[in-house]
C-alpha cells in the first residue's frame, strides 16, 4: 500500500509505503523487507535502505520526491534465512503506479480585456483549475478564481488598494483523483502607475518642469549679457551693422536654442 492511494504526488512530497508479508505460523518471520522501482523489462532498482526486521511481518518505507525522474512502477519483496542458502527472495508485490505531477509553469502579463487587468495563463492540458494571484512577499493569496470548464486561465482586476510599483506573481491547481497538485510560481511582474487606479505621483514631472525652467532662465540671462555686453563695448551707433555682428550672431544662435527648450516645457 502507500499513501497518497491516489499515487499522485507534488515534487518534494513523501510517499509513505506499507509492505506487509502473508502470515504463516510454519515460517519464521521475515529478516528484511526490500523497496524497488523497476522500469518495463528491468528487474529493478533499490531506492531505499533495506528495513530489517525483528519477529515482523510488516514494514515502512519513506520516499521524498524530486521530480519526474521519482515516478514509475514500485513494488517491495521480503528475504527469509535459509539454512541451506543463506538468503531466499520472496516473489515481489503487485506493483504501484506512482507519477510525480510537474505543471508547466504559469505566464503572468498585462491584458486590455474590459479594461486594465492582471491574466494568468496555465496549461491547456488541465483546464477548470484554479488561480491564485500573489503579492510578492505574501503568503496568502490576494485573490481566487477557478477557470470555467473549458478555460486554463483567469484574469484578475489590477489591484488597486496597494501603492504602484508592486510585483504579482499567480499560481493554479488542479485536482487528480483525491490529490489537488499546485504549480511553481510564475515570473514577478511589476504594476506602474495606471491614471484612475492609483493615485500617481508627479514627482518625474515636476523635476522635469524644474530642470526646463532653469535651463530657459540660464540662457535669457545669457542673452542678456550678450547685449550688455555689445552696449557696453560699441557706443557708436552708426558703426552697428559692422561693430556688433559676432554680437548678433551670438545672439541668433542663443535664441535657437531657445526654441527646442520651450517646445520640451510645453509637451511635459
Amino acid at each position: 500500500m502507500v499513501e497518497p492511494s491516489s499515487g499522485h504526488v507534488n515534487p518534494g512530497e513523501t510517499l509513505s509505503f506499507h509492505c506487509q508479508a502473508p502470515p504463516d505460523p510454519q515460517k519464521q518471520p521475515p529478516e528484511a523487507f526490500l523497496l524497488l522501482r523497476r522500469a518495463k523489462g528491468t528487474p529493478g532498482s533499490m531506492v531505499a535502505p533495506a528495513q530489517l526486521v525483528s519477529q515482523s511481518h510488516e514494514a515502512h518505507f519513506s520516499v521524498k520526491t524530486m521530480g519526474r525522474e521519482d515516478g514509475g512502477e514500485y513494488v517491495c519483496l521480503y528475504q527469509l534465512k535459509s539454512a541451506k542458502t543463506g538468503q531466499v527472495n520472496s516473489t515481489t508485490s503487485q506493483p504501484v503506479h506512482i507519477t510525480v505531477i510537474e505543471l508547466p509553469v504559469p505566464t503572468l502579463f498585462w491584458s486590455r480585456h474590459k479594461g486594465e487587468v492582471l491574466e494568468c495563463v496555465g496549461s491547456p492540458s488541465y483546464p477548470q483549475g484554479f488561480f491564485y494571484l500573489y503579492r510578492v512577499g505574501n503568503l496568502s493569496p490576494e485573490v481566487t478564481h477557478q477557470a470555467s470548464l473549458t478555460q486554463h486561465s483567469a484574469r484578475f482586476p489590477v489591484p488597486t488598494h496597494n501603492e504602484h510599483g508592486g510585483q504579482y506573481q499567480c499560481q493554479y491547481s488542479v485536482s487528480l483523483g483525491n490529490s489537488k497538485v499546485f504549480s511553481k510560481m510564475s515570473s514577478p511582474v511589476n504594476i506602474p502607475c495606471i491614471t484612475g487606479y492609483h493615485s500617481c505621483t508627479s514627482t518625474s514631472t515636476d523635476l522635469a518642469l524644474i530642470v526646463g525652467s532653469v535651463s530657459a532662465g540660464v540662457l535669457f540671462l545669457i542673452v542678456v549679457a550678450i547685449l550688455g555686453f555689445a552696449m557696453h563695448r560699441h557706443k557708436i551707433k552708426k558703426n552697428f551693422g559692422s561693430m556688433f555682428m559676432p554680437e548678433i550672431i551670438l545672439l541668433i544662435v542663443v535664441v535657437a536654442m531657445l526654441g527646442p527648450v520651450f517646445q520640451w516645457i510645453d509637451a511635459l
